[in-house]
């Protein structure tokens, strides 16, 4: 069976790791302002031994950034989430909680399957659309093209590093898919 792979490019996606770092930092320095000036034991402690985790997850973030090991920042957020819970600021936790869901679906990989079943376009949800909704397909000049029946178009640029897809092959298969 033939299928195709295309995976699309996001331009932003170093724009919202420096957001995602913002958020980070400024939940740092909200715990090193409550390790210093919080008269209650429990919060100073639990801000401190927070901070110190951070510490050393960026250390290893550091360390293996360039190697197959390398994590996004999904950790600061889960330890910045357990630190607000343990300090008892639950709304701190909810708002790191929903900055780190915001994150994971803005840096997604977005990839469209294609098969002779149809198309499967994976965006925040997976959409499966079959070649019956289609008038065309269309792979060019790095840009991957879907025009819906219903007058909807999506055009978007491929990456083409992550993408190895012959264009006249993959547009003779949808147009072989379109005319069945």
């Amino acid at each position: 069976m033939q299928e195709f792979l295309i995976t699309l490019r996001n331009e932003k996606t170093r724009l919202y790791n420096r957001i995602g770092w913002f958020i980070i930092i400024i939940n740092c320095a909200l715990l090193l302002y409550l390790s210093i000036s919080s008269n209650e034991k429990g919060i100073r402690n639990g801000s401190i031994a927070t901070l110190i985790t951070l510490a050393i997850v960026l250390g290893l973030y550091l360390y293996f950034r360039k190697t197959k090991y390398c994590f996004g920042l999904h950790p600061f957020f889960f330890f910045l989430i357990l630190g607000w819970i343990k300090n008892e600021y639950y709304w701190l936790a909810v708002a790191a909680l929903v900055f780190d869901l915001l994150h994971s679906i803005a840096t997604a990989k977005k990839v469209i399957n294609i098969t002779k079943e149809g198309i499967i376009y994976s965006s925040i949800f997976k959409k499966k659309t079959g070649w019956q909704q289609l008038n065309n397909l269309l792979l060019k000049d790095g840009l991957v093209t879907i025009d819906f029946k219903n007058n909807k178009i999506i055009q978007q640029a491929i990456d083409e590093i992550k993408t190895s897809v012959n264009e006249q092959e993959f547009n003779e298969f949808c147009r072989q898919q379109l005319n069945k």
